[in-house]
């Protein structure tokens, strides 16, 4: 029997991936339901002061991170 997805699961599912190439991978039933088990939290990377989304989804521009890479919401977290 095939699983639906709504509209808002595929996207959850797809802004979880670095690259189209990883959507295209990684794409299970069971990846897109740990894509939408996320705790809803207050605190988000968009809001984050350090998160510049002119660069890439996964850019961090705080000096405390010297690898540059978002790692999500972390304990550089600002808003």
């Amino acid at each position: 029997m095939e699983e639906k997805f709504t509209v808002t699961e595929i996207r959850n599912y797809i802004k979880s991936q670095d690259s189209l190439g990883d959507v295209m991978y990684n794409l299970s039933a069971e990846n897109i339901h740990k894509a939408n088990e996320v705790e809803i939290d207050e605190k988000s990377v968009e809001k984050c002061k350090h998160y510049d989304c002119a660069q890439g989804r996964h850019w961090c521009t705080t000096t405390l991170n010297p690898e540059r890479k978002c790692k999500g919401v972390c304990e550089n977290y600002e808003e």
